[in-house]
């Protein structure tokens, strides 16, 4: 047990009788024996003291200690711990705090300041003054990766009250910075409404075409947001209806409904005409995937293909990983999307590869697992389940899976 849970428990059972004895009000020396705890040096002592006091005493009395120990704990789950007591406490939407949480934010330094911002967005009416403190920590080189990204998600949920802000976020939007920052700046862009447009629609129109679908999905959702006013961007709205990437078509084709309500029969007409559809199954034909895919995605860590589609995960070095997630269906490749680390680093060069054995490892793989009637649910291209080496991974539903190495010869056989 950590000395957390002895300490928490130590005090808990000290304080139980008197508990039981008052329970709609705490008693004072109750309270006194948890205050006793917030003037010990150590944050895992002052972490049992907010806990207990959390729900009893006034939140300005707390704070200083709930926000030191969750950024400066030594101890993970001690700033852990802290850290709830601090999103419970800033969570209340009390605006008694706004003025400590303006002047820390004034003073963040390399701290994260996530949970601080979404208190201020979220309090109604939006805090006016609150927003050239969220402003200055859009740009701020010190600060963690994730507070510019939580302030301009702030500062969108203020709305047109945040309109001062516009142009910052505009640039944002068209920085460096990392592909979650930009899409949350095109949110908040969104947010803005129609008195934003003037700043926004260049920006967004900009954004609209950018490498990462996150962002271009975001931007043209913020276009709709902003309605008729977002007009000068329908010729780029119109021709990411055609976009093969599903999510995408579908994010420009609300946004028209809303910047051009009159043309929503046009607009709807358009964007099904243009959905690509697999014809036939994948794992009777590989032909068009490999004629494809290779160009987009030389290379690739995993290559998982379904009846209708595939996925594949390739280097990707604008993403924080190093990888990103593409999407093989009917003869279009999208993405990337952001994809996490993994411990097997093999790639395979997808030119090199038989697509044609496929077909043949789908039919043999049923009966190897003793089903010959059973479905296959997926197939593997990859470095199999410990990373051993590159090959062919066949699942059957309910039966198992069967190895194959890239020659079609097979490996292993393990049935469920």
């Amino acid at each position: 047990m950590s000395r957390l849970l002895v300490l928490a428990a130590l005090v808990l059972a000290a304080c139980r009788p008197l508990a039981a004895a008052e329970p709609p009000v705490r008693s004072a020396q109750w309270l006194k024996a948890y205050r006793s705890y917030l003037a010990q040096p150590g944050c895992a002592e002052r972490v049992i003291g907010l806990q207990g006091l959390v729900d009893e005493v006034p939140p300005l009395e707390l704070f200083p200690y709930a926000w030191e120990c969750s950024q400066d704990a030594a101890d993970i789950d001690v700033r852990r711990a802290a850290n709830e007591v601090l999103r419970k406490i800033v969570n209340r939407r009390d605006r008694v705090l706004v003025p400590l949480i303006l002047d820390t934010l004034s003073h963040l330094g390399k701290r994260d300041g996530c949970d601080l911002t979404s208190a201020l967005g979220g309090l109604d009416p939006p805090v006016r003054e609150a927003i050239p403190v969220l402003v200055a920590l859009l740009s701020s080189l010190e600060n963690v990766e994730r507070t510019p990204r939580c302030a301009v998600t702030a500062l969108g949920w203020m709305g047109p009250a945040a309109l001062p802000a516009v142009p910052d976020i505009v640039a944002l939007l068209g920085s460096k910075a990392d592909v979650d920052t930009r899409e949350a700046a095109a949110e908040a862009l969104g947010r803005s409404g129609p008195k934003g447009a003037p700043a926004a629609v260049p920006a967004l129109t900009k954004s609209a075409n950018d490498s990462w679908p996150k962002v271009r999905r975001a931007s043209l959702t913020a276009l709709g947001e902003m309605g008729p006013a977002a007009s000068d961007a329908v010729p780029v709205l119109r021709a990411a209806l055609k976009d093969p990437d599903g999510w995408i078509s579908t994010a420009a084709r609300n946004a028209l409904f809303r910047v051009q309500p009159d043309k929503r029969a046009d607009v709807a007409a358009i964007a099904d005409a243009a959905r690509p559809e697999e014809r036939g199954s994948l794992f009777q034909d590989l032909s068009q995937l490999s004629a494809t895919l290779p160009g987009r995605v030389p290379e690739v860590y995993e290559l998982v293909v379904y009846d209708k589609f595939a996925m594949a995960t390739a280097p990707w070095a604008a993403s924080r990983s190093g990888r990103g997630k593409f999407t093989y269906r009917a003869g279009t490749v999208t993405g990337p999307d952001e994809e996490s680390a993994n411990d097997c680093d093999r790639k395979v060069v997808l030119s090199t590869v038989d697509f044609s054995l496929v077909p043949g490892l789908v039919r043999q793989a049923p009966g190897l697992l003793g089903s010959p009637s059973g479905k296959v649910s997926v197939v593997i291209l990859g470095g199999g389940v410990f990373c051993r080496s590159i090959g062919w991974i066949v699942h059957v539903d309910g039966a198992g899976y069967v190895e194959f190495r890239l020659d079609g010869k097979v490996g292993k056989v393990q049935k469920t």
